[in-house]
């Protein structure tokens, strides 16, 4: 989450959406830089996906997830996990440019829908510095040793703020940036 405040500060007033599977939903919510969280449940999805009625309702929660995730255009798209699953998130989030991991730092050949790749340097970085190459790679910086404190969240009228779309599992990010920045 430091590289989603770290964004968020490299860009103020951007709309940040996130997008998680259910067990991070309220983890994410809690966050003051997150706008929206958009859940994607995919492990219900692979315990009844063996089963036809199972079967058909992946179908339908997929379909619906993936029509609210276009309903929005984002300027960024940033996939935080470098895997095959946040690869596919990451490909159908209406978006012209899509940042991720090269092949240094991404898994099952999920830098081949980015737009822009970030080289991570070596292959063992923590999570932590993981993440804040890609905001750095936006802009972000990232916090100083002391930390900082997280802001409270405030309330700001949507309609009035660029989109934004960020994920922590399976690793979405995304960012609706207002193109003046």
């Amino acid at each position: 989450l430091p590289s989603v405040l770290s964004i968020s500060e490299a860009y103020p007033g951007a709309e940040i959406t996130w997008v998680t599977e259910t067990l991070g939903e309220s983890f994410v919510r809690w966050h003051p830089s997150v706008d929206r969280v958009l859940v994607v449940p995919t492990r219900v999805w692979r315990a009844v996906f063996h089963t036809p009625s199972g079967f058909l309702r992946v179908i339908r929660e997929a379909w619906r997830f993936f029509r609210e995730l276009r309903q929005s255009e984002y300027d960024i798209v940033v996939d935080f996990h470098g895997v095959l699953k946040s690869a596919v998130i990451c490909r159908f989030a209406r978006s012209a440019r899509r940042v991720g991991y090269d092949s240094t730092g991404a898994k099952e050949l999920s830098y081949l829908v980015y737009h822009e790749k970030v080289n991570i340097g070596e292959r063992k970085l923590s999570r932590f510095k993981r993440n804040m190459k890609l905001a750095e790679h936006l802009g972000g910086e990232e916090p100083a040793p002391s930390g900082r404190r997280i802001p409270e969240k405030t309330s700001v009228q949507a309609s009035n703020r660029p989109s934004c779309a960020f994920d922590s599992s399976p690793g979405l990010s995304a960012a609706n940036l207002d193109a003046s920045l």
